[in-house]
This record gives structure tokens, C-alpha cells and sequence, in this order.
């Protein structure tokens, strides 16, 4: 299904996709708006306005805004937190943790908390948000780490070849790993990675872990082709 929703506005429409299924969020002159997707008509947040660039809804009437090195709830500016000074997106909040995108990687901040642990960063370079645990997915050439929604982090693994992308293949923990030349199965801490193909070079994945699906890209000089593994 196919929702259509026309705006007048010279401004560039700024965007978040909600962890709710369904929802998108829109900032318009000032104003948030909540779509339904599903084809409801565009609902205005109630006294959510703000002229800030850089903002987040963890819920419909919970609107975080960042600027000046500072993160503040829009509805209380009292709670607030100091950020780095080259954050550059805000991508997920939850009751116990502030997940950011720096200019240098990405940065864990824990929520009540002043503790000198509060503040954690991640040399990583992508992210990848698993919706069935709300974990983060980061990675950067040679480590990944797994942040959690209560605001812990594990180092999953380290990699002898640069990794380009995490995906994953079930929902007890099995993760596919992306390189330039092979597609890897890897269960952190139970068994070591198996290599599911060895092509060269892959530059696109995607798995589907319901229809037990890989979908991957090969470029070469010929051009791209798509493929099809089944597991």
C-alpha cells in the first residue's frame, strides 16, 4: 500500500521514521507533524513547535531537541545533558540511553546517571537499528558492538577483513557479515563465523530472515548483477 501526502513548504522537509510501525515524523515550518502511513491524514503535534534544526520524538508528545552542545526535553528544559560538540544526528532515545552520530563515530550517553561512565564513544563508521531486540549495531573496518536499549554496550567480535555491513539471519543471535569478496554467518560468542559465499566484489546486502532470504549485489566491470541466496 501506497500513502501520498502532498506539503507547500520552500523549506527542506526534515525527517524521522518512528520505531512504531507506521509512523513518520516531518518537521514543517516550525511545526512537528506525525504521519500514519497506513493513509490517516497528517496530525500535527500538540504544542510541539521549534525553530531547531537537530530534534528526536521518543514519544508523540516527547520531543528532544539539541543545540549548543546541549540535548533538552522540549516539554522541560530542566532535563537536559551535555553532547558532544560535532554531534550530527540524534538517532535513538530510549528511558536509559541517548544514542548519537558524531562526526568521529557515534556516542552513548546514559541517562541519570553523572557518573564519569555516563559518556561512551565508538569509534565506529554504520549502524544498523534490529527492531525484534531494539539493539544498535555498530560497526567500524575491524570491530562491532552491540548497544542496548538500557543503554549497555558489548564488543561482539573483531574481524580480520574490513567489515561493510551487519545484517541479521535469525532471531537467536545469528548475523550475516558483509566484506568486499564473501558473506559471512557469525554467532558472537557461540560458534566461530562460517563463510556462506566467497564473490568478488559484492557491494550491496540485505537479508530477510523470515523467508530464510539473502539478497546481495555484485559489481564488476561488466556491470551489476543481483542475486538470490536461500539458507
Amino acid at each position: 500500500r501506497v500513502a501520498e501526502f502532498l506539503f507547500s513548504s520552500e523549506d527542506e522537509i526534515a525527517y524521522q521514521w518512528s520505531k512504531r510501525a507506521h509512523e513518520l515524523y516531518l518537521k514543517i515550518d516550525n511545526q512537528i507533524v506525525r504521519l500514519d502511513i497506513t493513509g490517516r491524514a497528517p496530525e500535527p503535534l500538540a504544542n510541539v513547535t521549534t525553530t531547531i534544526d537537530l530534534w528526536y520524538v521518543e514519544f508523540p508528545q516527547t520531543v528532544w531537541t539539541a543545540q549548543n552542545n546541549v540535548i533538552t526535553l522540549l516539554k522541560d528544559p530542566e532535563i537536559s545533558y551535555s553532547i558532544p560538540a560535532d554531534t550530527v544526528d540524534i538517532l535513538d532515545i530510549t528511558a536509559q540511553r541517548i544514542l548519537l552520530e558524531t562526526q568521529n563515530g557515534f556516542t552513548v550517553l546514559r541517562r541519570n546517571t553523572n557518573s564519569a561512565s555516563a559518556i561512551t564513544h565508538l569509534p565506529a563508521n554504520d549502524a544498523y537499528y534490529h527492531a525484534e531486540t531494539g539493539d544498535w549495531w555498530l560497526w567500524s573496518n575491524w570491530e562491532w558492538w552491540s548497544v542496548h536499549p538500557q543503554g549497555t554496550i558489548d564488543l561482539q567480535s573483531r574481524q580480520s577483513e574490513i567489515i561493510n555491513e551487519i545484517r541479521p539471519l535469525d532471531e537467536y543471535g545469528l548475523k550475516l557479515l558483509m566484506n568486499a569478496s564473501s558473506l559471512k554467518a557469525l554467532n558472537p560468542g557461540v560458534y566461530p563465523s562460517q563463510t556462506l559465499l566467497e564473490k568478488s566484489p559484492i557491494t550491496w546486502v540485505n537479508s530477510f530472515p523470515k523467508l530464510r532470504k539473502i539478497l546481495f549485489v555484485e559489481t564488476t566491470d561488466a556491470g551489476r548483477e543481483f542475486f538470490e541466496l536461500l539458507y
